[in-house]
């Protein structure tokens, strides 16, 4: 099938350069957030020290632009020039089919949690695009590469914790290998969201024990911190630890 993703949006004259970007960048970014994201982000990119809700702005900036030939010339140079791309991608307007193939396209970019979960986030999906968009969830769990496996499994927790998809989100999760840490970590909280939302279910899934121990008990630790979910359920879950 053929993708014209080159429709023209808007004059050349008002296009935002990437000139235009890195200027936003420098002016925002601070060292303090630079050396904050070094610790916590682990990604082969450069990081240039901007919060994530500045490079929303600036994603909001560019989807009032000419977003689709920005997308051809963007740069790779820090991680936020990454983020960017990708919330540009979750949030310009476009049809859904155009979003699911441009963010298959963006998916082998992303080498770190951070940009990952903060594209999947940014994602509005509307009910009558649902089914599509579980069915994408569930691709992207038989992936190879680690951060489209974790992609699929925030999707899931992002827009599908819900009744209808609470069995199947049990049986893919436990027939994932979560040899990953970014993986393991990502079936931990998503399975946390579902104990929020359906505590007895998710306790019974994990008396199962399904999951491999360090994932069974990542899973443990994410429900016991959450503030949503009870102390009665906490106290049970402590006893379903695995030594």
């Amino acid at each position: 099938m053929k993708n014209d993703f080159n429709q023209p949006s808007v004059p050349d004259a008002v296009r935002m350069t990437n000139q235009e970007i890195n200027l936003k960048f420098a002016t925002l970014r601070t060292e303090h957030q630079r050396m904050f994201n070094m610790k916590l982000i682990p990604t082969a990119a450069d990081i240039c020290g901007l919060r994530l809700p500045d490079v929303r702005k600036i994603a909001k900036e560019i989807i009032h632009d000419d977003w689709r030939q920005w997308l051809t010339t963007a740069e790779d140079t820090y991680m936020e020039h990454i983020m960017l791309q990708g919330i540009v991608i979750a949030t310009a307007p476009m049809e859904s089919t155009e979003r699911r193939q441009r963010i298959q396209g963006f998916i082998p970019k992303i080498d770190n949690w951070a940009v990952c979960d903060s594209v999947v986030t940014s994602l509005k999906i509307r009910p009558d695009d649902k089914d599509a968009w579980w069915q994408f969830a569930q691709d992207c769990l038989a992936a190879a590469q680690t951060y489209e496996v974790r992609f699929g499994l925030v999707l899931m927790l992002h827009a599908f914790v819900e009744e209808q998809y609470l069995p199947a989100i049990f049986a893919h999760t436990s027939r994932l290998q979560c040899n990953e840490y970014y993986v393991s970590m990502a079936v931990a909280w998503l399975l946390s969201v579902c104990c929020v939302k359906f505590g007895g279910q998710t306790v019974r899934f994990l008396q199962n024990g399904t999951l491999d121990k360090d994932t069974h008990n990542r899973t443990i630790r994410k429900c016991v911190e959450s503030f949503r979910i009870p102390a009665e359920t906490k106290e049970e879950l402590k006893q379903l630890r695995r030594k």
